[in-house]
């Protein structure tokens, strides 16, 4: 699929299911993702996941029932580009509700915009803390938000396997800082002594940070943000000796963790909303057809086809 680069929405209409007239009704819905740049996969995954659930739905849908159109809108990942997109969005009335956008701050950003205009946002992946706290009705979170990701993973091992000593390595980008200080929070108050220590997402200084880290002879060490962030930390960890159980949140949920780190995983304990679609029988025929169009779904395909129902159900 080529990526739009014009500011216009780009439409996909799916075809009139056998013995349905093409005269049928018809709804649409935005989906506003960075589809161009170094993001692009990443708003394709998205893309995709609610291209799949609109075709499922026309082709199960009721004769009386509308057809679903997927219109897709280009924010290059970027805030600047992002508000433009948003407004073409919100000026096509004939768009229901918008699923999007992918970056915690671009998506902070563009909330209001939504909110004031009274159009429904579907948040699909960000767990950016302040999407929702400015108040809008109409602005809706499918993965769980930062602090309460820390929050919960803090009390799942007060609960399963409370260790003695943790350190927590942080990073200080997007995505990272709440999971701390909400993990902190919570392992402080159930009397479990942590130390939290920063890790630079523009300048990493993986080294000082292990070392730093091997001193406090913790017997459990939880990485609060992205792999790409903090995977060099847990290079370091291992190969100087730390070999205790290790957490991380949901940004090393992914495949590369396994791919890359192997055994130095082992037992690795990772939060996350995305459900084990494996182990979900329900979910086998949708995840089955997606993968024979678009290849392995992924979290953020899972989450826009997740998004999309919800549309479509409404």
């Amino acid at each position: 699929m080529g990526a739009p680069h014009s500011a216009e929405a780009q439409i996909l209409q799916f075809p009139t299911p056998l013995g349905q007239q093409p005269t049928v009704p018809s709804l649409s819905f935005g989906v506003a993702a960075p589809l161009s740049g170094p993001q692009r996969p990443f708003g394709e995954q998205l893309l995709n996941g609610a291209r799949a659930a609109a075709y499922d739905a026309n082709q199960s849908k009721a004769p009386t029932d509308p057809l679903f159109n997927v219109r897709f809108y280009d924010d290059q990942g970027s805030l600047g580009v992002a508000p433009s997109q948003a407004q073409f969005i919100i000026n096509d009335t004939t768009v229901a509700a918008v699923i999007g956008h992918l970056g915690g701050r671009i998506t902070d950003l563009v909330v209001p915009r939504y909110g004031s205009s009274l159009v429904p946002q579907i948040v699909p992946a960000s767990t950016y803390d302040p999407i929702t706290s400015h108040g809008y009705r109409t602005v809706f979170r499918l993965p769980t938000k930062d602090s309460l990701e820390g929050l919960m993973h803090a009390q799942y091992l007060d609960l399963h396997n409370r260790p003695n000593k943790i350190v927590v390595f942080a990073s200080d980008g997007d995505y990272g800082p709440e999971v701390a200080q909400s993990f902190v929070q919570q392992a402080t108050a159930d009397k479990v002594a942590v130390t939290r220590i920063t890790v630079s997402a523009s300048k990493p200084d993986y080294r000082s940070a292990a070392t730093r880290g091997l001193g406090e002879q913790a017997d459990f060490v939880f990485f609060a943000g992205a792999l790409k962030d903090l995977g060099g930390v847990l290079d370091l960890m291992r190969s100087g000796g730390y070999a205790g159980a290790i957490g991380a949140s949901q940004g090393f949920f992914d495949a590369d963790t396994i791919a890359r780190y192997g055994a130095e995983v082992e037992g690795l304990v990772v939060s996350s909303s995305m459900p084990p679609l494996n182990f979900a029988p329900t979910a086998f025929v949708a995840k089955n057809t997606f993968e024979q169009q678009y290849g392995p779904m992924t979290p953020l395909s899972a989450f826009g086809y997740a998004a999309a129902q919800i549309i479509i159900t409404l």
